[in-house]
């Protein structure tokens, strides 16, 4: 039946074969882990123990950490540590938008931040904004993310049950 949901199972394992043929595509990537309670980092997981051909994730290499003296001004903290220090997509995308380390350099262009259930188990990442998002400073909202919003559709899902961003 066209309305039924896919198990969970059937659904695992298209995003698998997705995953598998993107990692042919593009080479190795990874995949965060989800968060658990009371952990502050996120491991990292091989996308291959996901479908089925490593059973052990790599091990996660940290950023270095850089002395900082907590007398300087914030605009010499490190860019990663301010980014560290951000617990929320919210705080992650004022500091976007105030900090000069992490605009973009192009000119007369937005800050086109993710939207959507930052909970989500489904991610999609679009590869740029184009003129419409950058006007209106949100992923997929020309004529690319109506397309999205029927594919969407199409597996049962609708924007407020995924997280739409740009690389």
């Amino acid at each position: 039946m066209p309305n039924e949901k896919p198990d969970d199972q059937h659904l695992f394992e298209r995003v698998a074969l997705l995953l598998q043929q993107q990692k042919e595509m593009y080479g190795e990537f990874e995949i965060p882990k989800p968060r658990k309670e009371g952990h502050k980092e996120t491991e990292a997981l091989n996308i291959d123990s996901k479908v089925g051909a490593d059973s052990n994730p790599p091990e996660r290499k940290n950023p270095p950490k850089h002395e900082t003296d907590h007398n300087t001004p914030e605009h010499h903290t490190p860019k990663h540590e301010k980014i560290a220090a951000c617990n929320t997509l919210d705080e992650l995308k004022t500091l976007c938008a105030e900090s000069d380390a992490l605009k973009t350099d192009l000119p007369n262009t937005n800050l086109v931040f993710g939207v959507g259930n930052p909970t989500a188990d489904l991610m999609i990442v679009g590869e740029a904004p184009g003129e419409t998002e950058d006007r209106l400073m949100e992923p997929f909202v020309g004529k690319a993310g109506q397309l999205l919003d029927k594919i969407i559709a199409a597996i049962h899902f609708d924007r407020t049950q995924v997280y739409i961003a740009n690389i």
